[in-house]
């Protein structure tokens, strides 16, 4: 049988303050002085851990800088051009106003190259000191894109089956309907569009501003060298 003699605090130099129940079994008072040990050094080591990570903490952070500058061409801002640090992961491009910014660089010297489609690409040597964020504006010259030369070879020749400019068929029916056409062949032909008549009293035909005598008229495959009546009289 144990009998409860009363309370004891203990301050474990900490925000929170024990108070441990006092036995007058001997067995009692000692298991609560043990615990009362192992949570001294549980918060000792807490404090530990927790002042490494601060310490930790700053030190990676005070290691480190930055790099921010605009991009142009000398007069307008170019937006999306690549920024990177030539051997490294850090990058980026630029925003629309032609402004970048690349945070949290180790402290070193690095190459920074800016490229962009149609213009010249240009590398800097840049040094990056710590808790500094160095200022870096950039103009960039335009450059033409060649294309190499194009050849085209086509290998199918064009067939011409007609070479001439125009083709009209008549047959006796048909000319019996043209307007101004009559029973002479040549009177119709005559009343066709393009087709003249040095007078009215003559058979020549000038067809598109072409002489009579340089007209060609074959009958029966056979070649007719003056078809004019009366010669054209």
């Amino acid at each position: 049988m144990r009998y409860l003699l009363g309370y004891i605090q203990v301050s474990s130099h900490s925000i929170f303050d024990l108070c441990y129940p006092v036995f007058l079994h001997k067995t009692g008072i000692i298991l609560i002085l043990y615990l009362n040990h192992k949570m001294k050094i549980f918060f000792k080591i807490f404090r530990i851990v927790i002042l490494l990570i601060i310490f930790v903490s700053t030190s990676l952070f005070g290691q480190n800088g930055g790099l921010r500058g605009k991009v142009t061409d000398g007069s307008n801002p170019l937006p999306f051009v690549n920024i990177i640090l030539l051997n490294t992961n850090f990058g980026t491009s630029s925003e629309e106003d032609g402004t970048f910014v690349i945070r949290n660089i180790p402290a070193e010297s690095y190459k920074v190259k800016f490229s962009a489609v149609g213009y010249e690409s240009k590398t800097i040597d840049i040094i990056i000191n710590i808790n500094r964020t160095l200022e870096l504006n950039v103009e960039l010259i335009q450059q033409a894109i060649e294309v190499g030369t194009v050849e085209i070879f086509g290998n199918q020749s064009q067939s011409q089956d007609d070479t001439r400019t125009s083709l009209i068929d008549l047959n006796p029916n048909d000319a019996k309907i043209i307007p101004g056409a009559t029973e002479d062949v040549f009177r119709t032909l005559q009343s066709l569009p393009g087709v003249l008549a040095p007078n009215d009293f003559s058979s020549q035909l000038i067809i598109r501003g072409s002489g009579p005598d340089q007209n060609l008229i074959i009958m029966d495959d056979i070649e007719v060298f003056n078809p004019y009546r009366l010669y054209g009289v």
